[in-house]
């Protein structure tokens, strides 16, 4: 009991996140105190000899009540935490997408205007740019079809709605800004080994999700 309720007390000045930390604080407030309180009630039973039965029946109920409490009053805001802290992550996802793409189309900007043939060495370069190009398009498909079945899990409260809002216009611009198209067509091209039409599709992508970026920190 004493290791619980040790354990219980270091979560009391981490429990301050998102919007449910408030309530989540309260719940381990009190449980910590009843923990507490069964503790020195125990303590004190001993203190007096022997403990007999009706003692030690009060408090083994005192304890399956805290268990029961636990489960229902703090796993509860826990996993609205995690809900809300698995949609925030995805932010991070595209802003690593964003930078592997811009990185992409700083690479084939030599490319953008090579004269002649390419040499064998740089046609395996650029069949590795494909791959590159074609793993940002399998992320950003992956992200953005992780996004409605994560915002799913988001309780309904209504102060969970900005959130909502958000995820749901990222995902609209995203869409409307046709990133993945320019995504796959620069991919083609690369496959195709052709630098001087693959170029401006990688900098176009990699534009528009720098510009989508501030969306995401608004998550």
């Amino acid at each position: 009991m004493a290791k619980y309720e040790a354990e219980l007390g270091k979560l009391l000045p981490q429990a301050m996140l998102f919007d449910v930390e408030q309530a989540f604080r309260h719940t381990l407030v009190e449980q910590h105190t009843r923990v507490e309180r069964a503790a020195k009630d125990f303590q004190a039973t001993l203190a007096g000899g022997q403990p007999g039965a009706k003692p030690l029946g009060a408090l083994a109920d005192e304890l399956e009540n805290l268990s029961q409490a636990e489960a229902r009053e703090v796993g509860q805001p826990a996993g609205q935490i995690a809900s809300v802290a698995r949609v925030l992550a995805r932010a991070d996802v595209f802003v690593k997408l964003a930078a592997r793409q811009a990185a992409l189309a700083r690479m084939l900007r030599r490319f953008a205007d090579h004269p002649g043939e390419l040499s064998r060495i740089q046609q395996m370069e650029m069949q590795e740019l494909a791959h590159q190009q074609r793993r940002v398009q399998e992320g950003l498909r992956d992200l953005l079809a992780s996004l409605p079945e994560l915002l799913a899990q988001v309780p309904s409260e209504a102060q969970y709605d900005p959130l909502r809002k958000d995820v749901n216009e990222f995902i609209k611009a995203v869409n409307d800004a046709q990133i993945e198209g320019d995504l796959a067509a620069g991919a083609e091209r690369l496959a195709g080994l052709d630098g001087k039409a693959a170029a401006p599709l990688a900098q176009s992508a990699a534009e528009k999700m720098d510009r989508l970026i501030a969306k995401c920190d608004s998550l």
